[in-house]
């Protein structure tokens, strides 16, 4: 299976804790109103830990697509790594991915945060993608700035 990776890097003027606190916070919302286009929630109770368990979800062209996402590693106010699984109702096809958030407190105070994201893509699909098409790869690298423009913000507001 072919896969696309892509890596996003900001500095956030705040502590490490601070900037972690954010990605947890985004990861254990609940947003569920049947009625939107998006939503997610946690699949299992408690605190963010190794194995947590959440689901994001999304109606494109009026079919539900969804991702579930697991926690595999986490070292708090450090790193964060998860894996997810994303099926789209409107293609009908599976696809595999994760992601990374590497954080580094730096000597003035502010912090490093580092964002990998991959996604392997099955059958030619995704080969043909991988080969022609950097579409893909933009759109994660979109997406990617995105949140860590949303990390940035969040957490440098008192």
């Amino acid at each position: 299976m072919p896969v696309i990776r892509h890596e996003e890097q900001i500095e956030v003027r705040a502590p490490a804790a601070s900037a972690f606190a954010v990605i947890s916070r985004d990861i254990l919302a609940v947003d569920d109103d049947p009625g939107s286009m998006v939503g997610r929630r946690p699949l299992v109770p408690g605190p963010l830990r190794e194995g947590f368990r959440w689901r994001q979800r999304v109606v494109h062209n009026r079919k539900l697509c969804r991702t579930e996402w697991t926690v595999t590693r986490l070292e708090p106010a450090r790193l964060l790594e998860q894996s997810m699984e994303h099926y789209c109702a409107d293609r009908q096809q599976e696809s595999l991915g994760g992601e990374r958030w590497e954080l580094v407190e730096l000597a003035d105070g502010s912090t490093r945060v580092t964002l990998r994201a991959w996604r392997a893509l099955p059958g030619l699909g995704g080969w043909l993608q991988k080969l022609l098409g950097p579409d893909g790869a933009a759109l994660m690298a979109t997406g990617l700035r995105i949140r860590l423009a949303h990390l940035q913000f969040t957490a440098e507001r008192p």
